[in-house]
């Protein structure tokens, strides 16, 4: 979607929808384009996320309130080189939280995370943990947030030295956010690149390890070790 678009798009959603929320993302960053996206929401989606974000591009999404509760969820997007510029060592998502009640404040959060799950964000479920989780974080409207990282690049098949600063140059990002205040509140995201070096690589991303194990799976895990050593033992 051009740029251009995404206002109007706003503009239109914003003519039709009285409370609720819109996010709308700009990539600026050449290097980067936003893929594999997935949402989660507790009300029903006005207008459909954008699939893929490629640089000098935007995307627009929509949920509105229901009688009973306003719209909650979250949006998340894969981040991914473009033209092979480099390869991320792991996978890495930005991710957008809303929560719009009906009676009390706005409240929001942005993250750039690795997600030790291989259930995310594909699986619903791995969706409303990740979305409880970085809950306890959130910000208020009227605030914004920003994160800056140099994720780390897959640099064993890159011969030159030069070539490898150039990759690790080129993932270095910058995203932020800001969250309106009103009935009809506007998420807005912007992605640009990061100009400076970090002394911290990946300083500004959150790593969200993988569920707990429950109580019924942890028991057939240690069952299934006990036969193994069992067999082991009767085979000597």
């Amino acid at each position: 979607m051009d740029l251009a678009v995404v206002s109007s798009t706003l503009g239109t959603i914003n003519r039709q929808l009285k409370r609720g929320v819109t996010v709308s993302i700009e990539n600026y960053h050449e290097h980067y384009v936003l893929k594999n996206m997935e949402y989660y929401c507790e009300t029903d989606c006005l207008e459909a996320p954008t699939i893929s974000i490629p640089p000098t591009k935007g995307g627009v999404t929509a949920f509105k309130s229901s009688i009973a509760k306003g719209p909650r969820g979250l949006l998340i997007y894969e981040f991914k080189g473009v033209d092979d510029a480099f390869t991320l060592a792991e996978r890495l998502f930005l991710i957008i939280g809303w929560d719009v009640p009906l009676v009390s404040d706005n409240h929001f959060f942005l993250r750039v995370a690795h997600v030790e799950s291989k259930d995310f964000p594909k699986m619903e479920p791995e969706r409303q943990r990740v979305l409880e989780l970085l809950f306890k974080n959130k910000v208020k409207a009227g605030n914004s947030i920003s994160w800056d990282a140099y994720p780390e690049v897959v640099t064993d098949q890159i011969v030159e030295n030069d070539d490898k600063e150039e990759a690790i140059s080129k993932s270095g990002l910058s995203v932020s956010a800001s969250m309106a205040t009103a009935a009809l509140a506007n998420i807005k995201v912007e992605l640009y690149p990061r100009q400076s070096a970090s002394d911290e690589q990946e300083q500004g991303i959150l790593r969200i390890g993988p569920p707990p194990q429950s109580l019924f799976t942890r028991l057939v895990g240690e069952a299934e070790n006990l036969i193994k050593s069992v067999n082991i033992k009767e085979q000597k």
